[in-house]
């Protein structure tokens, strides 16, 4: 009998305050208090306007580029900068009900699984590896698949893409690398849970990552956990085969023990 491999996806919501350092290092730039919301969407705006730049073959052009890119560079840092001061002093935190989530629907199907997180910070796995360690001695090995603040330059910020006109091929290279080991640790995972991921529809690369996972012939099932569950699940939905019979369950973090069933009936059509 093959040996059961799990799979666990985290996002923002599997951490306390982890919008509270970005903030910080957006800040300083504006006059008024800004919000998580109020970050992303500049965040995604200067990754357009950096694009947008770079398309211009004019004087113009080149010298917007060349500020947008600057600043581009400045706020990864400055992002960076603040996530590992807030990390070093417990500011921000792993939710307790992760590791609940990881106890009752991960460790419980498997002894094995890939952990792949959207967030720059190692609190998710600092925080497994400590649970972990009370039983067995372990080693967890995350794939940061938006990058981590270790390497400022190499952090993903909302809209991006791998391939951007300001990524140096080695940039390009280690994300594309992350990325598809990412999607292949996913295959074999007969079961996945997504905890504080809210897999927007902005994230086009992260949804196809999610999709090539579960296109693989095993018998698989999803558990969504998060207060919006209901919403992920037809955004997972929309990424499954209709060749494959995937399970697609959803919990509220806070009760665990209320199960919502999101299962698409499918008629095995072939690919």
């Amino acid at each position: 009998m093959r040996e059961k491999i799990g799979g666990l996806i985290t996002g923002a919501g599997a951490v306390a305050n982890a919008w509270n350092p970005v903030i910080r290092a957006l800040q300083s730039y504006y006059d008024f208090p800004l919000t998580s919301d109020s970050a992303n969407s500049i965040l995604a705006r200067l990754i357009y306007l950096v694009r947008w730049y770079s398309s211009l073959k004019t004087e113009h052009g080149a010298t917007q580029y060349k500020t947008h890119l600057e600043l581009l560079n400045e706020i990864k840092t400055s992002i960076s900068r603040e996530l590992k001061k807030a990390q070093d002093s417990g500011e921000i935190t792993v939710r307790a009900s992760l590791i609940a989530c990881t106890k009752l629907f991960l460790l419980s199907h498997s002894k094995k699984f890939a952990y792949i997180t959207t967030n720059w910070d190692s609190v998710g796995s600092h925080a497994i590896k400590k649970e972990l360690n009370k039983t067995h001695h372990v080693n967890i090995y995350p794939l940061h698949i938006h990058g981590h603040f270790d390497a400022p330059s190499g952090i993903y910020l909302p809209t991006e893409m791998v391939k951007e006109p300001y990524r140096s091929s080695e940039e390009e290279m280690t994300l594309g690398s992350t990325h598809g080991m990412a999607w292949r640790a996913l295959e074999p995972a007969t079961r996945i849970i997504l905890f504080g991921l809210s897999l927007s529809p902005l994230d086009a690369e992260l949804q196809q990552i999610i999709a090539c996972g579960l296109d693989f012939d095993c018998k698989k099932e999803v558990i969504i956990v998060d207060p919006n569950h209901n919403e992920i699940a037809q955004r997972i939905n929309l990424l499954i085969n209709p060749a494959r019979n995937i399970s697609v369950t959803g919990y509220h973090p806070d009760d665990l023990a209320k199960k919502h069933t999101y299962t698409i009936k499918r008629q095995n059509k072939k690919n």
